[in-house]
Formats: structure tokens, C-alpha cells, sequence
């Protein structure tokens, strides 16, 4: 019983964790033809324009806060239900919010390296706003394109995370992480605007228009758009040096705990008596998605201190073990041993009290190891910028003569 309430803190436990937390350096690379050609050149050039005292973090929270906070307002305008109506006012928002996002998401990366501020708890955070992030625009993308409540909700969720997750988890085993040239990340972000606004030109009923394909009854086109997005991103993964390194005894312990994970929840939301998926489907996606951001955060925690992943934890084993009850009651009985909604609602909440535990305690331990601030920098870090600063300023002044020498000889 103490197993069960016992906590996990400190999560970075030996001096010899410590200390590749100060040594550890980002490393990763995006091949993407619509980062250099788009974002890099945009972000390059708002990174230039801000004083060099804003925290690089600062600039990832802010970007956070344009998902967030949508992701609230939909709830708060438009009501929990998956489908209906959105205001097209509210559509261009959405796309501009997350476009927001996205400048913000490129350009914390920058003005860390200007700054000279990168470190292992601004990389934590960013690729920790970002979990959270294919989480809850997973909720806004199924609004805006009229889904509705039903199966292929916690379906739609695998299009977001299950990318993510082997991302991250490619990351812990070649400790960098690189973005392919065709990615979900740059260039989904068009995609993910561009429906954004084609809903609010057009209306949500162009997504529930029925269409025949390959012979297959019809099919509303937003079920067939979360299928190739599964297919397109899910499947196909990106990078010779991870299947190099991923062996049998990787797969059962590390991959496979995806495949469970969703395995579980499909299977109980398919068989629940009180079909769940229509009355309450954002309590089981809720409960899904708090624990892949729990392990996509505890994944890049392993890849810093090199403690070996075991992602076969507490949070999971309690949401498994009371989900496959559930199952087994309901193929020997007919009936559900408990109510369903609020058997979801406290997986949610043991979930979310597991995943803040992690945050809070974490972003501590790294702040305290590594002597810095969250969202500020320190005296010392402000210190250096001004010598940075003084020293960028001396560049251009001898830039400037050289310059005007080369015009007096001429």
C-alpha cells in the first residue's frame, strides 16, 4: 500500500544525474523546407527585435498560452460536445492563435542561443508545452472539424500523440531530435491553419459531407480526413539512426507501452455499456492524453540524466488495472462494476495530480542543479547580456569603418 502513495521525488536522485543536467547540451536539427524557407527567416527576424532580457522561456510560455487558452474558450463558447457549429469569427482566431504558437514555439530555440540561456529546463518545458499541446488542439482540430461525439474521438487522439511519443522516444536513444523534411510539426501547421480557416469561410457542414471511396459505403469527409492523417503521420517513422538502434528488448519495454495504452483505452470506450465516447468523451481523451504527457516528459527527464525509461509506472499501471476491471466486468456481466463518468472523471484526476507532482517537483530540482530562474533570467545571465551586447555593438562599429575606409579608397 505504501507503493501506492509513495513519492517519486527527487526525480533527479544522484550527484552523477546532476551532473549531466550541467553538462547536457540540446542537440537537433529540422530539415523541413517550410522552416528555412518560412519560419527560420520570420524568426530570425523577431528574435533580432527583442531585447535580449526576455527569457527564452518566457517567449515558449507565451506561445503556450495562444493553445491554451482556445482551448478553453471553445469549451466556455461553444460547450464540451465534439461537434457543432463554430462561429467563423472564432475559426480565424484559432488560426491565428496557433500560427501565433508557432513563432513563438521557433523562436524560444533562438533567443536561448543568442543569449547564451539554453538549457536542460528550457528544453523540458518547450517539448513539455508542446505534449501538452498535441493534446489539447487534438481537442480543437476534432471541434472545428465537426467530428462530433462518438469512437472515432479517442481514435483521433493516436493522430497527435503517437507521433510524439516515438519522437521523443527516438530522441532518449540518439540524443537528438531531428525533424524530417516533410514533418507534422512545420508543416502540419499549415495544414492545421488552413483548416482552421477554410471552417470559417465555408462553415463546419463541409466536413460532414458524405463521399465514396474505393467502393466503401460513403463516408463523412472529416472520418476520412482522420484516417490518412493516421496513416500519414502514425506509421511512417524518420530516421535510419533510430531503427539502428531499436532492438526487441526496446520494443516490448519501451514502444509497446504506446501500443497498450491504446489498446486499453480503445477497448474499454468500444465496449462501454453507457457509450461513453458520446456522453462524456473528453473524460476518457482527458484521461489518454495526461498520461502520454506524463511519459513523453519522463522520456526527455531519461534522455538528460540517462536513467534508464521505464514507462511501466504507477499513473499507467492504476488506469490500466482499473480500465481492464472495467472490461472484463462488462464481457462477464453485461454491466460496468462502477459508473462509467466517474470512473473517467477520478483517472483524470489521478492522472493530472501525477503529471503536476512531475512539473512542479522537476522544474525545481533543474532550477536548483543548475542555479537559474523559470521565466526570468539571474543577475549574473542579465550581467552577460550586456557584455554581449557591448561586444555586438563593437562588431558593427568596426564594420562600419571598414566599410568606410573601403569607400575613401575608392
Amino acid at each position: 500500500m505504501s507503493w501506492l502513495f509513495a513519492s517519486d521525488a527527487p526525480y533527479i536522485k544522484t550527484d552523477q544525474q546532476k551532473d549531466l543536467v550541467r553538462k547536457h547540451r540540446y542537440q537537433g536539427a529540422c530539415l523541413s523546407y517550410s522552416y528555412h524557407l518560412f519560419y527560420s527567416p520570420l524568426t530570425e527576424a523577431v528574435v533580432s527585435r527583442l531585447p535580449r532580457t526576455i527569457a527564452p522561456n518566457t517567449i515558449s510560455l507565451i506561445g503556450f498560452l495562444f493553445n491554451f487558452f482556445p482551448h478553453i474558450m471553445i469549451v466556455a463558447l461553444y460547450g464540451s460536445d465534439m461537434g457543432g457549429e463554430i462561429s467563423p469569427w472564432f475559426c480565424h482566431f484559432l488560426g491565428i492563435a496557433f500560427f501565433i504558437y508557432m513563432v513563438c514555439d521557433n523562436s524560444d530555440g533562438k533567443q536561448a542561443r543568442r543569449t547564451g540561456t539554453s538549457s536542460p529546463l528550457g528544453m523540458l518545458l518547450d517539448h513539455g508545452m508542446d505534449s501538452v499541446t498535441a493534446v489539447i488542439n487534438n481537442f480543437i482540430l476534432q471541434r472545428v472539424m465537426n467530428i462530433g461525439n462518438g469512437y472515432l474521438n479517442i481514435f483521433a487522439m493516436l493522430v497527435s500523440t503517437m507521433p510524439f511519443y516515438f519522437a521523443v522516444l527516438e530522441q532518449y536513444y540518439t540524443g537528438e531530435l531531428v525533424l524530417q523534411v516533410v514533418n507534422g510539426v512545420d508543416d502540419g501547421s499549415f495544414g492545421y491553419i488552413g483548416l482552421c480557416f477554410a471552417t470559417g469561410i465555408y462553415g463546419g457542414a463541409i466536413w460532414a459531407e458524405k463521399y465514396e471511396v474505393f467502393g466503401y459505403p460513403p463516408t463523412q469527409l472529416n472520418h476520412i480526413m482522420i484516417y490518412i492523417l493516421f496513416a500519414i503521420l502514425a506509421v511512417k517513422r524518420n530516421s535510419e539512426q533510430f531503427r539502428a538502434v531499436y532492438r526487441l528488448p526496446t520494443l516490448i519495454s519501451h514502444a509497446v507501452w504506446y501500443l497498450i495504452n491504446a489498446a486499453i483505452f480503445l477497448t474499454a470506450a468500444k465496449l462501454s455499456p453507457a457509450d461513453i465516447m458520446t456522453s462524456h468523451p473528453r473524460r476518457v481523451m482527458y484521461a489518454f492524453g495526461f498520461q502520454f504527457i506524463l511519459m513523453a516528459l519522463r522520456i526527455q527527464l531519461s534522455g538528460v540524466t540517462r536513467e534508464i525509461f521505464n514507462p511501466f509506472r504507477r499513473t499507467p499501471l492504476i488506469a490500466w488495472v482499473v480500465l481492464t476491471a472495467h472490461i472484463a466486468s462488462v464481457w462477464c456481466t453485461g454491466h460496468a462494476f462502477m459508473d462509467e463518468a466517474l470512473m473517467y472523471l477520478i483517472l483524470d484526476l489521478v492522472s493530472l495530480f501525477s503529471l503536476l507532482h512531475f512539473i512542479i517537483h522537476v522544474q525545481y530540482e533543474l532550477k536548483t542543479i543548475l542555479g537559474i530562474n523559470l521565466l526570468t533570467m539571474t543577475p549574473k545571465q542579465l550581467a552577460r547580456q550586456g557584455e554581449l551586447l557591448k561586444m555586438e555593438k563593437e562588431a558593427e562599429a568596426q564594420v562600419l569603418k571598414a566599410m568606410m575606409e573601403k569607400k575613401k579608397q575608392k
